[in-house]
């Protein structure tokens, strides 16, 4: 399974360690840029024991849906996040995420059994999580879910509780947005693992995408 990691010119230094030592970073949730990340839903009233609890008649009583998040109702299960995509042809992801085609995408070959990789789902609401104590839900159940405003970027991503994630031979391709400065490009070409192609990227105006337009050959050091 191919992923993309996108990356800006001005992120050289986290650019150069990605095509040399072919590792991605993990963020913690709370340093990503959606600012609803690890956001959910759950109910009060009681509910979250397991159990809907009766009023003094008898009756169920009422329970009523929060909003929480995993700072302040913390689940169990790694925190730290990679993201990455499916879509390097998509205009958008070069234009938000890779500095307006100043930047690169990084073309990983992911085993997608891998229990770190998840496929990011979208939806109107946040996830609705149950908690308390006959339930046992994990971090993965609300940083796999985003809302549909999200939905473009097709996200994939690993999980984990590790700072870094080593992928070595994975890292298939590098491609280079239309505007990357010579210097960034001629970097990227002398650091590089052997086994790694580099391209130019360009737009295709027929599909309104992004398309492969040159491979650039690198001079054995």
């Amino acid at each position: 399974m191919l992923l993309y990691k996108f990356k800006s010119a001005q992120d050289v230094l986290y650019a150069l360690d990605i095509a040399m030592h072919e590792q991605l970073f993990c963020s913690d949730y709370a340093a990503l840029n959606d600012p609803f990340e690890g956001q959910f839903r759950t109910a009060s009233g009681g509910t979250n024991l397991g159990f809907t609890p009766l009023t003094k008649e008898g009756r169920p009583s009422a329970s009523k849906i929060i909003f929480s998040n995993l700072a302040s109702h913390p689940l169990s299960g790694p925190t730290r996040v990679c993201s990455l995509s499916d879509r390097w042809r998509d205009v958008r992801m070069w234009a938000l995420y890779a500095d307006s085609f100043r930047g690169m995408a990084f073309e990983f070959d992911v085993d997608p059994n891998d229990p770190q990789v998840h496929q990011v789902a979208y939806s109107r609401e946040f996830p609705k999580i149950p908690t308390g104590l006959l339930s046992s839900p994990e971090t993965i159940d609300a940083l796999t879910r985003k809302t549909r405003h999200w939905k473009y970027e097709s996200e994939w991503r690993f999980i984990s509780a590790e700072t870094y994630i080593s992928l070595p031979g994975r890292l298939t391709r590098i491609l280079l947005g239309s505007r990357i400065s010579p210097t960034v490009r001629d970097a990227l070409l002398k650091v590089a693992c052997a086994h790694t192609r580099i391209f130019m990227v360009g737009l295709d105006p027929a599909g309104v995408r992004m398309t492969l337009e040159q491979e650039l050959l690198r001079v054995p050091q």
